[in-house]
């Protein structure tokens, strides 16, 4: 597709973003940097801002999954800082709002997604497709005694839309930061605001990234027969959409909330279903996020060695792609599970994987998750480091000073 396309760089453009969506999938995250650099050179040759901006956000989006966040958000901000068209400002700000959610800074996830949804709102609405459908996969539960991290979502879906769906896409990640806030009620407007949006187009991937997101919410809220009901008409829509992975996705939802409602052999026929599927269709960074949701399944029906034995597999399966945004809240959940079933030793590694993780991506969220997990007893450290965590805070210092202390959670204003 590549050679074919090379002679216009529109085609060469979207040739190279669907490669890097099928490299994404098989893990190969090493390439994607370079993938998202080429995009870019390709707007360049058009010479027009607008492009290039929009190139230059696709170039973030990949350099966020090649686990350098740091590159990415000032990919963002140049995006920004090249074109004031709406559409350019809209993906930048939406970038910028869901690392913002994916690292806990909520505040700062609410003012860019609102700055995002103002923008949108000035975007015309017969543009060609110019918004990049990219979300927060792993949502933290923060309120039980050890928050955990669940996979809802596929982070980069492969989708490029219109304004109309982008302002349901933008809907739905200012959900999830309600959510994330506690406010379940303005997350469920926002997301009727998505489904009406999607209902409207007759856009049935959009919409079902809108009822995943009902169900999550409802399935947060503990109103589990609500969130069954809609998980299984998920799980319809995206059968018949042939879509796997959103399958798979649906599939472990559904698991979870049988797990809450205590059907445990329910829950693990539909949480194997899902691995199955992940499997035959070797989409590795799915078996990774399923085998992760079914640890989750086991940790609710109070299996510790069953959970163990399937975050084991999602982080050797997960290995090469090590999300950073992720990989601090698996290992605080190996943490939990290796104290639980007696391996205070390999608790101690994890407890000091998750801190190294949550130092890496600046998460103060996830480092004070581990702090109370550890004080609470509930993960163990090593001998001599009774608090948890005085090495590693001193290390997060050193990474501030070595990276310039560049702390990217509010905008930034504009003259």
């Amino acid at each position: 597709a590549l050679t074919v396309a090379a002679p216009s760089a529109p085609l060469q453009m979207r040739a190279l973003f669907g490669c890097g969506i099928l490299r994404l999938r098989r893990s190969e995250v090493e390439v994607l940097p370079g993938i998202g650099s080429a995009i870019v050179v390709a707007a360049q040759t058009l010479a027009q801002p607008r492009t290039t901006a929009l190139a230059l956000i696709d170039d973030a989006v990949f350099h966020y999954m090649g686990r350098d966040w740091r590159t990415a958000l000032a990919l963002a901000d140049r995006a920004a800082a090249l074109s004031d068209d709406p559409a350019v400002q809209a993906s930048s700000a939406h970038f910028r709002g869901v690392v913002a959610l994916a690292r806990g800074e909520l505040s700062a996830a609410q003012r860019w997604l609102q700055r995002s949804v103002d923008a949108a709102r000035n975007a015309a609405a017969d543009a060609q497709p110019w918004f990049v459908a990219f979300c927060v996969s792993w949502m933290v539960d923060m309120h039980p005694a050890l928050p955990r991290a669940v996979v809802e979502e596929t982070m980069v879906q492969g989708r490029r839309v219109g304004t109309v769906q982008a302002r349901g896409y933008i809907a739905l990640s200012s959900a999830m930061t309600y959510r994330a806030g506690g406010d379940t009620d303005e997350a469920l407007r926002c997301i009727d605001t998505a489904v009406d949006v999607f209902r409207e187009l007759g856009d049935g991937f959009g919409l079902g990234c809108a009822l995943a997101q009902r169900a999550h919410t409802l399935r947060t809220m503990h109103r589990l027969e609500a969130a069954q009901t809609h998980f299984e008409e998920l799980e319809t829509l995206r059968r018949s959409l042939k879509d796997t992975r959103a399958v798979v996705i649906a599939l472990t939802g559904r698991s979870l909330v049988e797990a809450l409602r205590g059907e445990a052999g329910w829950a693990r026929s539909i949480a194997a279903e899902a691995i199955a599927i992940a499997e035959r269709s070797g989409d590795t960074a799915g078996l990774a996020a399923v085998t992760h949701n079914a640890a989750v399944v086991e940790l609710q029906l109070g299996q510790p060695a069953l959970a163990l034995a399937h975050l084991q597999r999602s982080l050797r399966v997960g290995d090469r792609l090590r999300l950073v945004n992720a990989l601090g809240w698996q290992r605080l959940l190996e943490a939990h599970l290796r104290a639980q079933v007696g391996d205070d030793a390999g608790s101690a590694r994890a407890t000091a994987l998750a801190l190294d993780s949550f130092a890496e991506f600046e998460d103060s969220r996830g480092r004070a998750a581990v702090l109370s997990a550890c004080k609470a007893g509930l993960a163990r450290v090593a001998p001599g480091n009774s608090d948890g965590g005085e090495d590693h805070a001193g290390r997060t210092k050193h990474q501030r000073a070595r990276h310039g202390d560049r702390r990217r959670g509010d905008p930034a204003p504009r003259s």
